[in-house]
């Protein structure tokens, strides 16, 4: 997906996870994903490994509008 050239704008956002076995997810992600689709917005997934270092880098290299951190770990890199 291009920028807007006008806004440099990606429509997209990621949400960033953390246990993707947590049922807690479910219960946000399909809902937060209709709301952002109904504003033309994207919802991108990532999850946060134990290659907790390049997390940042691949955020930043994927074009993004901004970032929902959703860690449930109290030792996450991401603040």
């Amino acid at each position: 997906m291009q920028p807007c050239q006008a806004s440099r704008e990606f429509r997209r956002i990621a949400l960033l996870l953390t246990d993707l076995e947590n049922q807690f997810y479910p219960h946000v992600i399909a809902p937060m994903h209709r709301e952002l689709e109904t504003l033309d917005y994207q919802l991108v997934l990532q999850t946060e490994s134990s290659d907790t270092g390049r997390v940042a880098e691949r955020l930043l290299a994927n074009g993004l509008d901004g970032v929902l951190l959703a860690t449930t770990t109290v030792d996450s890199v991401l603040p």
